[in-house]
């Protein structure tokens, strides 16, 4: 617990001071749930910070770029990829693009094989055209015992996201169960090691707050089966 509040502290001062270039989508309380999720990431790769620039990240659909330069300035080593005009509206970037290597294929990756340690996907995975060829990909490009760290995964039995379709809002591609996230895994050589649900609480009707975070985070423990998202910690 000692550790889990020592990197999130660490965590903490990274993105308040990334924050002050005022960043609009970073004003929605998105900013603590990517807190939370790269503090448990701390948690999962467990090294001690002069060994960090040795592990090898790629930062898979990097959005505004807010993960990637959080772990930079944590002194790992990251690189970023994502596909042209991957922003929406409102969004922008927090990272100069030119650090950003721009995918010219909706699924293949130009790195050689086996070169990260750990692949990030957050938010990224439901709506890529192809999953499994992108998740062969991610398996090529991963070391073996390499971590595959996925959050934001949509879920099919989700109240929230139940009544977004009924409201005809189609945002993710695809809602997803334990067992269909196990098989699209398993047919590129990956496992689950560790999974957990998300986001009970309609997220854009709350503010940047912490204590809403942490509100939610404790609600998902009883009624973590319905739900938004799931976290998924997985390993080639």
């Amino acid at each position: 617990m000692f550790e889990h509040l020592k990197n999130l502290r660490e965590i903490i001062n990274v993105a308040r001071c990334i924050d002050c270039k005022e960043n609009a989508f970073l004003k929605h309380s998105v900013f603590t749930a990517y807190v939370w999720q790269l503090t448990y990431l701390l948690s999962q790769i467990g090294v001690e910070k002069n060994s960090r620039e040795n592990i090898k990240i790629l930062e898979w659909g990097c959005g505004v770029g807010f993960h990637g330069v959080v772990l930079r300035e944590l002194g790992f080593t990251v690189i970023s990829c994502d596909i042209p005009n991957a922003l929406s509206t409102g969004q922008n970037f927090i990272v100069d693009d030119n650090m950003i290597i721009w995918l010219q294929h909706p699924y293949l990756l130009p790195f050689e094989d086996e070169k990260f340690d750990i692949v990030l996907s957050f938010g990224v995975l439901e709506h890529v055209e192809d999953e499994y060829s992108s998740i062969t990909e991610i398996s090529r490009v991963l070391k073996k015992d390499g971590l595959f760290y996925v959050t934001m995964l949509p879920a099919l039995i989700s109240y929230i996201n139940q009544i977004g379709h009924l409201r005809g809002d189609y945002y993710h591609d695809r809602l997803y169960t334990i067992g269909s996230i196990q098989k699209l895994l398993s047919s590129a050589g990956l496992s689950v090691q560790k999974m957990r649900r998300a986001q009970l609480l309609p997220r854009s009707k709350f503010g940047r707050w912490f204590f809403w975070e942490l509100i939610d985070r404790l609600l998902c423990i009883p009624f973590g089966w319905i739900s938004t998202n799931y976290e998924l910690v997985i390993k080639k």
